[in-house]
């Protein structure tokens, strides 16, 4: 009686917690699961404490009225809590209860036509009547339907284990087991596999077991502050670098883009400290704690160059605390660099409108000196000493219009050396209007 009640006990509390997490996927129907379970081992503790064939009898029909449902309800709950809600449609789910629901009504009724409880008998053990079944036609429809649902579910489970992250393993096998253990036990007991030599249904007290480990995966392995499977899709199919680390800096999960950035792979990472296994970005791990959030483009050096990334550092909280942070690195080196270029581009662009404004401006002053340098040759005899420097006023001046021209028409930009490492515009190789 004691494990029953003790089960029954744990079943309800997780209700309330659950009813935390009620935005979680999955947790209205753990709930249900945790209600369905609670009333089954508290109606076969009552069962057990029942004086009389027919007080027996009562409980152990009125456990009918919550024993179909338990493998209805796992099945949903791991359908919805790994990404798959997609499955349990409204017409899906109602066809699902439609056994359970003939089930508990049959059940019941067992009395008039024996179709689940043909017919029930008195046996003594250790002092304790023991209500002994033989079960009708229909009970067996229900048992094959409900071990059909649970092998869904552990079927559900078996293969999510192989895409599910490092991290949340813990949780599915913890799920896996506590399905399995009290299920295993009512086959035996169906069967008449003469193990414990007793006629008790040991079903109910190893449900006692299968809460105790979905209360560890509810409070220690966190089970509905995880994401579910579902988004291991979506995390490893992102572009961008995603590291999770937790509060002791290991790291509990990384996608496929971090592990190339790293160049490792993720079995070589995850559970291992950051500082160890990140390489070229272990520096990051010991940013700034205090601070909400980090956003800024960083430069990293990597084996195939220098990279640019824009960096963010988000913390992870429960109930107002930190428990893990996430790292999620972008690549922006192809950006940067085209942004350089304009940048560039744009320089050159004003850089070459100035330039033609001063021309411009310069033309007229310039050509101005050219046609006073002519009137002046002229009036000077050509043996005549100024007649020479007058010569080279006028040849300065048109090279200076040659060098204007050439400024106007440049649409290109090369540089040429200059002094001390500087470079400076080449005019001759930059302009179109060169000669060639």
């Amino acid at each position: 009686m004691t494990p029953l009640l003790g089960a029954s006990a744990v079943c309800f509390g997780l209700l309330f917690i659950a009813g935390r997490y009620r935005h979680t996927p999955g947790s209205a129907y753990f709930t249900l699961l945790m209600l369905a379970m609670g009333a089954w081992t508290a109606m076969y503790g009552l069962e057990l404490a029942a004086v009389g064939i027919a007080g027996k009898r009562f409980w152990a029909q009125a456990q009918y009225l919550a024993i179909p449902y338990v493998p209805v309800f796992w099945l949903a709950f791991l359908l919805t809590y790994t990404g798959k809600a997609g499955w349990l449609s409204g017409r899906r789910l109602a066809a699902g209860l439609a056994i359970p629901m003939a089930t508990s009504l049959l059940a019941i009724t067992s009395a008039r036509h024996g179709l689940v409880l043909d017919s029930v008998r008195l046996e003594t053990e250790g002092g304790i009547d023991i209500l002994v079944r033989t079960f009708g036609m229909w009970f067996w429809v229900h048992t094959i339907y409900c071990y059909a649902l649970l092998a869904a579910g552990c079927l559900l489970i078996g293969l999510s284990l192989n895409r599910t992250p490092q991290w949340y393993r813990g949780q599915r096998w913890i799920l896996l087991i506590s399905c399995l253990v009290p299920w295993l036990g009512n086959a035996f007991y169906l069967t008449g596999a003469d193990i414990t030599h007793t006629q008790v249904d040991p079903t109910p007290f190893l449900f006692t077991l299968s809460v105790v480990l979905l209360g560890w995966a509810v409070f220690y392995g966190r089970l509905f502050d995880v994401i579910p499977i579902g988004h291991d899709a979506v995390v490893k199919s992102l572009p961008d670098s995603v590291i999770i680390l937790d509060r002791r800096d290991r790291v509990v999960e990384i996608n496929p883009a971090a592990c190339r950035l790293i160049g490792e792979s993720a079995t070589d990472i995850v559970g291992r400290s950051a500082r160890i296994v990140l390489g070229p970005i272990r520096h990051l791990v010991d940013r700034e704690r205090a601070a909400e959030e980090i956003r800024e483009d960083i430069e990293l050096d990597l084996d195939e160059g220098r990279g640019v990334f824009h960096l963010r550092i988000a913390p992870i909280r429960r109930h107002g605390r930190r428990v893990a942070r996430l790292f999620i690195l972008q690549d922006i080196t192809a950006s940067r660099h085209a942004q350089d270029d304009r940048l560039d581009s744009e320089k050159l662009k004003a850089a070459l409108e100035m330039a033609g404004a001063v021309c411009h401006k310069l033309n007229q002053p310039i050509q101005g000196i050219s046609g006073y340098a002519e009137l002046l040759m002229l009036k000077v005899a050509p043996d005549d000493p100024l007649y020479k420097k007058i010569a080279g006023i006028k040849n300065q001046t048109e090279k200076m219009g040659e060098i204007t021209n050439k400024l106007m028409g440049i649409t290109r930009y090369r540089t040429a050396r200059y002094t001390a490492g500087e470079t400076i515009v080449d005019i001759d190789q930059s302009s179109p209007s060169r000669t060639e």
